[in-house]
Parts: C-alpha cells; sequence; structure tokens
C-alpha cells in the first residue's frame, strides 16, 4: 500500500507504518510467463508475492485478480494458485466479488488450508444462469468461504438462509 501511495502521488511527506498490507492487483486473462498491461503472467504474480513475503513489515498480502475466466481458464487459475499458496503459505485469503477468477481462487485457497474471507459476499438472484456464469461463482465460493462480509442486509440474509453461521458474517 505503501508504494501505491506514492505511486498515486498523493503529496504525502512521509508515509510509514510498522505493519503493513501489501496489496497486489493483476487484471486481464491469466497465462504462463511474464505478461503484460493486458495479461496476468504467473511469473510477476509470484515475483511480488515473494518480495511481499520478504518484507518483514508486511503482515498481510491481498491478492485481487480481475479476470474473465471461464471454462479451461478456470482449472488453470486454480493450477497457478495452488503453486503460489504452496509457496506462500498465507492464513487467510481475501476475495472479492463474483468472478470466475474469484471462485476458482477459492478453490485453490480451501485446498491449502488457507482460511477464506469473501468480500461482496451474499449476493443472489437465485437463478444459476443470470447472471451467467457469476451467480455459480457466488453460491461456490460463498459455500467455501469461512468469513463473509456481505455489502448489505439482505446480502447477510441470503447467507444466512445458505445456513452459513451469522457470526461469519460481517454488514460492512
Amino acid at each position: 500500500i505503501l508504494d501505491y501511495v506514492k505511486d498515486v502521488n498523493l503529496n504525502i511527506k512521509k508515509v510509514s507504518a510498522k505493519d503493513q498490507i501489501a496489496v497486489i492487483f493483476a487484471q486481464g486473462e491469466i497465462q504462463g510467463g511474464e505478461g503484460n498491461v493486458n495479461t496476468i503472467g504467473e511469473g510477476s504474480i509470484n515475483r511480488a508475492l515473494k518480495e511481499a513475503r520478504k518484507n518483514d513489515k508486511i503482515k498481510a498480502v491481498v491478492l485481487r485478480v480481475n479476470s474473465p475466466g471461464g471454462s479451461a481458464l478456470t482449472s488453470d487459475i486454480i493450477f497457478v494458485m495452488k503453486g503460489v499458496l504452496e509457496e506462500f503459505e498465507p492464513d487467510y485469503v481475501c476475495l472479492h466479488g463474483d468472478t470466475s477468477t474469484t471462485m476458482a481462487a477459492s478453490v485453490a485457497a480451501f485446498y491449502s488450508g488457507a482460511k477464506i474471507c469473501h468480500i461482496e459476499a451474499g449476493l443472489r438472484t437465485h437463478n444459476k444462469y443470470s447472471p451467467f456464469p457469476e451467480e455459480m461463482n457466488r453460491q461456490i465460493t460463498g459455500r467455501i468461504a469461512d468469513y463473509h462480509f456481505a455489502p448489505t442486509k439482505l446480502s447477510k440474509k441470503n447467507l444466512i438462509l445458505e445456513n452459513i453461521a451469522e457470526e461469519a458474517i460481517i454488514v460492512t
């Protein structure tokens, strides 16, 4: 976050913190290699995670992936994320939204043994085909998640109706 604050040029004279959170943002289709501004390369993501892990001030990492996902891509995401999670060994993985990437990363995080935090949890249409594939991605991620950050009271109600423990839901 501190690098981000410096990069966006907010004219802050001094930025310091004892404990920090690293935010790694990736956008585009996931592919092997380095990637570029329109694609996510496993090499660049792995390098960013390694750098965060080496920094003693960083106590948590938020990996924000915005990718279109899709049929074969889902298995690729699980495969790539499995390797990243095995190396990094996070206690918690925070996932946002209802993309196929979010769903696949939640599966990989579950396999790794990490606790899963789902941000924007509980949004439902109750029609698995609308929107497609987002509604099923929401439901799968919701079943796997340990902590649910719901944007509204209705979202919380949806989760409770799905037998999610109320103490695991936080309305943001």
